[in-house]
């Protein structure tokens, strides 16, 4: 949320703060004004485990009859980085685009290259096949920001 829309919101709950309370919910409280933040008891929660987040999507795909594989699971777990709000919307979205959750279909819905793809690259950097690597390379380029690619690197290095 803008600055500009966080002082309007601010003006609301001025306005209304006898009749209503107000819950928000943030990845990064820094960036949320001071005034706002002055108006709110902040709670801090750690991000959840990778076995917390499978838990619970797997609950809701049994709940909400979500075909789904476990590379599908895998993949939201990866891309929600233990946030459980991000693993739903990613869910979500791509049971409403796909009608299956599967790896692939996560990473498009996500928009960030392959795990698997970067790994392979990575691989033929180290065994010494430029070409191939260079291959997989153009596909990233032409598909994705390199600094999507640079962090998934950075993520699955040791």
């Amino acid at each position: 949320m803008t600055p500009g829309a966080q002082q309007a919101l601010r003006r609301t709950m001025e306005i209304y703060s006898s009749t209503t309370r107000f819950a928000f919910a943030c990845n990064q409280s820094n960036k949320i004004i001071e005034p706002i933040q002055s108006r709110c008891a902040i709670l801090r929660y750690a991000r959840l485990t990778d076995g917390q987040v499978v838990k619970r999507l797997k609950q809701v795909c049994d709940a909400e009859k979500v075909e789904h594989t476990e590379d599908g699971i895998a993949a939201l777990v990866f891309s929600a980085e233990g946030d459980m709000r991000q693993a739903i919307n990613n869910l979500q979205s791509t049971w409403s685009g796909f009608g299956f959750v599967s790896g692939d279909n996560v990473f498009r819905v996500v928009d960030s290259p392959h795990p698997i793809k970067v790994q392979a690259m990575i691989k033929a950097c180290w065994e010494g096949k430029v070409d191939a690597a260079l291959e997989t390379l153009n596909e990233l380029w032409y598909v994705y920001m390199m600094r999507d690619v640079m962090v998934l690197y950075l993520s699955l290095l040791p």
